[in-house]
């Protein structure tokens, strides 16, 4: 089993592959916040990893990459 920093790790990574344009800092932020909304203490590993194997993370991702990919095209039709 992976410790949550080494999930967390993986998956701000995946974050910022989805969308250039966040930092490490933001997409760490972005999983926070998903957390925060549910139950459980973000300093508790055992929460915390509880999350990142309960949680529909890929769902979030895909989520991430789609809003990004809509930003993208906003900007290319305005430079029409």
């Amino acid at each position: 089993m992976e410790t949550p920093c080494i999930i967390q790790d993986s998956l701000v990574k995946r974050i910022m592959d989805a969308n250039n344009g966040l930092s490490n800092s933001e997409s760490i932020f972005l999983l926070k916040s998903l957390f925060v909304d549910g139950d459980g203490d973000w300093e508790t590993d055992k929460d915390v990893l509880s999350f990142f194997e309960e949680s529909k993370i890929d769902q979030m991702i895909r989520n991430v990459r789609t809003d990004w990919v809509k930003e993208e095209i906003a900007k290319l039709e305005k430079e029409l």
